[in-house]
């Protein structure tokens, strides 16, 4: 019964060190294909004061908004 049990052991020992080693040597996942990998600047809007990312902005007066005033008005009022 020892060596049976000694065996088994083993065997388990054996196939976790496998996995370990296995799994060191897969390259990483691909990325993701929708992303472009390029963080994009958040601005603040002067007017609501909600924080979006700059191709949603606009610039008037060197202030920057939301990009149509429909925007704001809705995060105005709720």
């Amino acid at each position: 019964m020892g060596k049976i049990l000694l065996t088994l052991i083993l065997a388990v020992i054996a196939l976790l060190t496998f996995k370990s080693l296995l799994g060191k040597s897969r390259p990483p996942p691909p990325a993701d294909r929708g992303r472009t990998g390029m963080a994009e600047r958040m601005v603040r809007c002067s007017r609501c004061g909600v924080h979006l990312p700059e191709s949603e902005s606009m610039q008037r007066d060197g202030e920057t908004l939301c990009r149509t005033p429909e925007q704001c008005l809705r995060r105005e009022n709720a």
